[in-house]
């Protein structure tokens, strides 16, 4: 019996059908969980003025849909490494599909906590598991690229939803966001179910699929090179243990705690933008189309930040990349909050100044899970992206009672905004900190 390397066969093997297949699937996925992310936030202002009730009353339903994400983020994660990638995204889209779709049937903020909690937790399981998965699909050279462009799937989900928002809750109410919300992640679930292949590394370690992985890699290369009765082999460096605790091993632990920083406070920070920032330009006197567009422009940013990022990632590596953008979001953010903001004002500054705040932070966000899936080896990929996605949620909720405290203190925006870039300062700090890094792509 032959023995084949995986992990040569792979890195050698073109993007070809198969990896456009799985880019497609993923980045589609993340789209929808985008959208389904800031549908509250787009719903917030409509819902303020309906139901009667104050900004600072829709903080315990932000923090219960986060506490679902972070749930999601960690226990899926886990799942998607002890059972399958493929297995684990598709039961997370369609816990995102019922769990939106009985939110726009809440009558009161109660049931709308509690929809949006069992939809978080469908939300916080997908973005481990997808990102896992086109991680192993793609080779060193297309990696990065690959993984942004997946995980842009989420600012572009947000851009998309903000056109979205902007045109039909005006005329439909808040409820239409929300069932667009259900209704796309519920086509994609059939769609991977019939199309969505599984990892061809947790196929490998399974040690017990080998017809299956041969297939797939049949497929993966474009010929019939494998018969399915080689034995494989992957890169372990030692015994496979799984679970969360084996993120706090001694080679692992020191990383493991500068990447939950991160994403912890990087998370508040694109949180509190999502959620509080429509509904406080709203509160200026803005009209409500254009509060909204003010999150097309900062989800548009992140798109930018994103693919520009992982481009630059390749050439310089992740450190100077990360820490520009990091650099530049907290200048960025700050200066929103020097701003005089009123229905007189310009918009077109308003929205350039969030384009790029979106851009540094989302970018930031976008390319750390490059470095966080290169942080840890197959069997605890899910998981260290999952347990990192689960303090980011953390943040989340946070965020949730962030623009309340913050305009509480006076000052309005600037106290805001001025706010986000102290917590921003801290994410520099801590990625700067990080010895996990991604270093240039060697080119040939």
């Amino acid at each position: 019996m032959s023995t084949i390397d995986l992990e040569e066969v792979i890195e050698s093997a073109p993007f070809g059908r198969v990896s456009w297949l799985v880019l497609v699937l993923t980045t589609l996925t993340l789209v929808f969980d985008g959208i389904d992310i800031q549908a509250i936030a787009f719903a917030a202002p409509a819902l303020i003025k309906e139901w009667a009730i104050t900004k600072a009353d829709l903080s315990g339903v932000l923090a219960w849909g986060l506490g679902g994400m972070a749930f999601g983020a960690l226990v899926v994660g886990e799942i998607g490494d002890r059972y399958g990638r493929r297995g684990a995204t598709i039961i997370s889209l369609a816990i995102i599909a019922v769990g939106t779709l009985l939110a726009a049937r809440a009558h009161n903020l109660h049931d709308l906590a509690l929809w949006r909690s069992i939809a978080g937790i469908g939300l916080g399981g997908v973005l481990p598991n997808a990102t896992a998965l086109i991680v192993e699909f793609a080779n060193r050279k297309t990696r990065n690229i690959a993984v942004a462009v997946t995980v842009v799937g989420v600012p572009v989900g947000g851009l998309l939803g903000a056109a979205f928002a902007a045109e039909i809750v005006p005329s439909y109410g808040w409820q239409a966001i929300f069932v667009i919300g259900a209704i796309l992640p519920a086509v994609l679930a059939v769609w991977a179910l019939i199309a969505l292949p599984e990892s061809p590394r947790f196929l490998a370690l399974q040690g017990t699929r080998g017809a299956d992985l041969a297939a797939l890699m049949n497929r993966v290369v474009g010929s019939a090179r494998f018969m399915g009765t080689e034995a494989w082999s992957v890169t372990v460096k030692d015994k496979v243990r799984q679970g969360v605790r084996e993120l706090f091993r001694p080679e692992f632990r020191y990383n493991t705690i500068m990447i939950w920083l991160v994403f912890m406070t990087n998370v508040l920070t694109v949180y509190s933008f999502f959620n509080w920032t429509p509904t406080l330009l709203a509160g200026t006197g803005i009209a409500l189309p254009a509060a909204i567009k003010g999150s097309l422009y900062f989800n548009l940013g992140g798109v930018i930040g994103a693919v520009g990022g992982a481009w630059f990632m390749n050439r310089v590596g992740s450190r100077l990349v990360i820490g520009g953008l990091g650099a530049i979001g907290v200048v960025s953010v700050f200066t929103l909050g020097q701003l005089p903001i009123c229905p007189d004002m310009s918009m077109l500054v308003l929205y350039g100044l969030m384009t790029v705040a979106g851009g540094c932070i989302s970018g930031l966000q976008v390319n750390m899970y490059t470095v966080c899936a290169a942080a840890y080896p197959t069997h605890l990929r899910a998981t260290g992206i999952g347990a990192g996605l689960a303090n980011a949620r953390v943040g989340g909720i946070f965020s949730a009672y962030t623009g309340p405290f913050l305009v509480g203190l006076g000052g309005g925006l600037t106290t805001f905004f001025s706010g986000l870039s102290a917590v921003l300062a801290l994410t520099f700090v801590a990625a700067m900190l990080m010895r996990c890094h991604v270093p240039p792509t060697p080119r040939r």
